[in-house]
């Protein structure tokens, strides 16, 4: 195996300000206002249902929109994938966090998206690679473990 080789662009130090191809730098300090989250993009029902959940939240739709995209991931885990360039496939997964302070109605707006996933019905087989391993369990006592995805 060989060691990756590292090749240096030729041109000015990017340190300089408004140097060739070098657009300045945004400066850090100060707030800086998002623009607004694209709710739009989604369709119509999931749009109602962001809307909907931020409006009775009183919170951001931002916050909203992110849950929906981690559960929309959930529902297409393990069974969507992206090819990008011919030949190079990949999962269609997400890892997203809503980040606010306590207080903040995180677990509301996380509870009211994920709650038509934790309805669903659990039908585990021998080939659910997590459930593999209490498939027998299950099959002697299933009422001793949860019936939704959770």
């Amino acid at each position: 195996m060989t060691a990756p080789r590292l090749h240096l662009v030729a041109g000015p130090d990017p340190g300089e300000q408004g140097g060739a191809g070098w657009e300045t730098p945004v400066p850090l300090a100060g707030p800086a206002t998002p623009p607004p989250f694209p709710v739009d993009v989604y369709p119509g029902w999931l749009a109602d249902m962001v809307t909907g959940v931020a409006r009775f939240t009183q919170t951001d739709v931002a916050m909203a929109g992110t849950v929906a995209l981690a559960v929309l991931s959930a529902c297409a885990g393990g069974r969507l994938e992206v090819e990008p360039v011919r030949g190079w496939r990949e999962p269609v997964n997400l890892y997203l966090a809503v980040i606010a302070d306590p207080g903040e109605m995180k677990s509301p707006v996380h509870g009211a998206l994920t709650a038509p996933l934790e309805r669903v019905p659990i039908r585990p087989n021998a080939t659910t690679p997590r459930l593999k391993r209490w498939l027998p369990c299950w099959r002697l006592s299933p009422s001793r473990f949860p019936t939704y995805l959770g």
